[in-house]
């Protein structure tokens, strides 16, 4: 009896213990944390709706993939880091194999026209026989259609491939009825940056334009230029045919004679552009814009007006000269007014020799007459006009502008 009682203890101790033990597991179950990947939808991303699809973000983790509202989108692994997403399909890099001839309209006659014959870079398709497509081999030129017959490659011909005129703007004329000749080789011809009219043989080249207006040229005669409008072909004398004969030319007529030179040259003139005043000094000076050069071995004559004005009348002048070294001989004479009735005069006989008057006419418009021969050596150089006054006075003798000095050889 005490065995059994015994057994029945143990019965209930383990009953009770089974009893706690599964009271505890009930428990810990309903208030457990939910589970990696949890145990109900609304656990994952804060929830799905419908259309969504699921897919591992990382590890132990679900995402959501929204659905896509455009029509026809495809899944594809383009998203961040190859993440699935929805796309249209790229026929660049997301599909292989040939399209079957049976999903392609009217399929033998297309695929017959598509097939690609191109072999090389240049190379281009065009429609054979029966519109089989045809590879024609690139070359250079222009491609050239000739009608019925297949394209060729060549080079375009001006005379048969083009039409209309050129314009200026491109290199040609511009114009229809232009044409040149003439050159065999390359030539090159330079014309004017400027509207001008081009010279021909169709009408006389005028005088504005660098001719000479005459239609035909005249034997033995000589241009006469009447203005800028023409010349005037003026015909020579027969006697001038002799050697010492010298062609002499009649303003008054316009017309030729023959004559002979002079025995010396002509005449040269100098003149002053500006008054000459002097100094406080009675030493000479220069007469600014009355010299010349003198060549070595050389005669020379010479003859000055000179307009001069003085400060008082009671002043008068000298007029003189300096010249090369080692002259064969100089000589020259002075002449002025002293009075309205009396005249004085000095002489040079060298450089800076000549004395001076003692009065002068009146204090303007007076006027001194120099002449003289100089008859140079061998020494070549510069004549210089000089003056100076009675008396060192500034301003004492003015040389005015418009005085003038002439020379001649013989």
């Amino acid at each position: 009896m005490k065995k059994f009682n015994f057994i029945s203890n143990a019965n209930r101790a383990l009953s009770l213990f089974w009893l706690v033990a599964i009271s505890l597991s009930i428990i810990g179950i309903a208030f457990a944390a939910a589970p990696n990947p949890g145990h109900d939808i609304t656990a994952v991303s804060g929830g799905a709706v419908q259309g969504d699809l699921f897919y591992g973000s990382a590890v132990d983790t679900l995402s959501a993939l929204a659905k896509n509202i455009t029509a026809t989108r495809y899944l594809s692994n383009t998203g961040a880091s190859n993440n699935p997403a929805w796309a249209q399909i790229d026929l660049t890099n997301g599909v292989t194999g040939a399209l079957p001839d049976g999903n392609i309209s009217s399929a033998a006659t297309w695929n017959a026209k598509m097939t690609n014959p191109m072999t090389t870079l240049g190379d281009i398709i065009y429609g054979g026989a029966s519109g089989v497509a045809t590879r024609l081999g690139g070359s250079a030129g222009f491609l050239k259609s000739t009608g019925a017959a297949a394209p060729t490659w060549s080079a375009v011909s001006l005379t048969a491939d083009v039409s209309g005129i050129l314009p200026t703007a491109n290199g040609g004329t511009g114009i229809a009825f232009f044409t040149a000749a003439g050159p065999t080789v390359a030539r090159t011809y330079t014309f004017p940056d400027a509207a001008a009219t081009v010279l021909t043989s169709n009408a006389a080249v005028t005088v504005a334009q660098g001719g000479t207006a005459l239609t035909a040229a005249v034997s033995d005669a000589v241009l006469v230029g009447d203005s800028t409008s023409a010349y005037t072909a003026r015909t020579l004398p027969v006697s001038c045919a002799g050697t010492t004969a010298k062609l002499l030319y009649d303003s008054t007529t316009n017309l030729f004679s023959c004559g002979t030179d002079q025995t010396g040259g002509g005449a040269t003139y100098v003149v002053t552009t500006a008054d000459v005043a002097s100094t406080a000094s009675t030493a000479y000076q220069n007469i600014t814009g009355l010299s010349w050069s003198l060549a070595a071995s050389t005669r020379y004559d010479i003859e000055c007006k000179i307009l001069y004005a003085a400060s008082a009348t009671t002043i008068g002048l000298g007029i003189g000269w300096t010249g090369p070294a080692s002259p064969l001989l100089t000589t020259g004479q002075m002449r002025s007014g002293l009075t309205t009735a009396t005249v004085g005069g000095t002489t040079s006989v060298g450089n800076d020799t000549g004395a001076v008057t003692t009065a002068s006419v009146a204090t303007t418009n007076n006027h001194a007459f120099f002449e003289g021969f100089w008859s140079n050596g061998t020494t070549a150089g510069t004549l210089q006009m000089r003056f100076k006054p009675e008396t060192a006075t500034v301003n004492g003798i003015i040389i005015k502008a418009g005085s003038w000095c002439k020379y001649s050889t013989y």
